[in-house]
């Protein structure tokens, strides 16, 4: 089943949302330090509330959107020129496993069952790559503010307190207003 589009009224009311998920998500790699023992619920939650937000952000920039009242980035896109803003995001945007070195099927279900599923899979421990993660997101948000007309740019610059800007290099500049 094809995703359809939102309208305006939906989406806009949405920006401050998804602008708290990219600013959580960045404040809590910059808090997530090794520690010791007394810090581990602290870091574990820490890491949860990280991994909740980097799974929406998941979600909204890389899933198909199956469910009738999923929002996605490219919904945000003006159709411009060629009609179709679905596909000039999938042309704009790099894919998971580019952004993140895994691939995404495997990082969304890692997530899940992290934060909310009661699997065996749970005994599994790993090391999150947060930083990576984080940037990694950071880049993708920046591809997403480029795409953005003008004036629905500016909505979403004015929701966040980050500011993400991809250097001539390819490095990840992070600051906030």
């Amino acid at each position: 089943m094809a995703h359809h589009r939102h309208d305006e009224f939906t989406l806009l009311p949405m920006v401050p949302d998804f602008a708290y998920d990219i600013d959580h998500l960045l404040d809590v790699a910059h808090l997530l330090k090794p520690g010791t023992a007394a810090d581990l619920v602290d870091n574990n939650a820490r890491v949860e509330s990280f991994l909740i937000r980097f799974r929406t952000l998941l979600e909204f920039f890389f899933s198909d959107g199956s469910r009738s009242t999923d929002v996605r980035a490219w919904e945000y896109l003006d159709d411009a020129d060629d009609g179709d803003a679905l596909a000039r995001w999938k042309k704009a945007c790099p894919e998971a496993h580019a952004v993140f070195g895994i691939d995404d099927g495997w990082l969304k279900q890692a997530v899940s069952v992290r934060i909310g599923q009661a699997s065996a899979d749970r005994l599994y421990r790993m090391s999150w790559p947060t930083e990576l993660m984080a940037v990694g997101m950071a880049r993708v948000w920046a591809t997403f503010l480029d795409e953005l007309s003008p004036r629905m740019r500016a909505h979403f610059e004015a929701a966040t307190r980050h500011v993400v800007k991809i250097l001539p290099g390819g490095q990840v500049a992070l600051g906030t207003k």
